[in-house]
């Protein structure tokens, strides 16, 4: 079994919620409907608490500030080794 790569933003969404992205994800897979709704709906506030462009107009720079003012502010400084799939 190979080890999980997790979107760091949603790493990000496990810790403020008190969980590690496994247990965060075995709940969300569990519910019936809404799955990732609440992941969707806190990651929108975050990038509106962050501000900075509209979401039409953000550059790279603009996500990798935000992912660093995420991993700030709710990683903590901890040491995770991370990565976005390429879509």
């Amino acid at each position: 079994m190979t080890a999980a790569i997790w979107n760091p933003r949603y790493v990000a969404f496990a810790a403020a919620t008190g969980v590690t992205p496994a247990v965060r994800l075995a709940a969300d897979r569990a519910r019936r409907t809404g799955r990732m709704l609440e992941f969707i709906l806190w990651i929108g506030q975050r990038w509106t608490e962050w501000g900075g462009p509209r979401p039409s107009s953000r550059s790279r720079a603009d996500h990798d500030s935000f992912d660093a003012w995420l991993h700030a502010r709710y990683l903590r400084g901890q040491q995770i080794e991370l990565e976005f799939s390429q879509c």
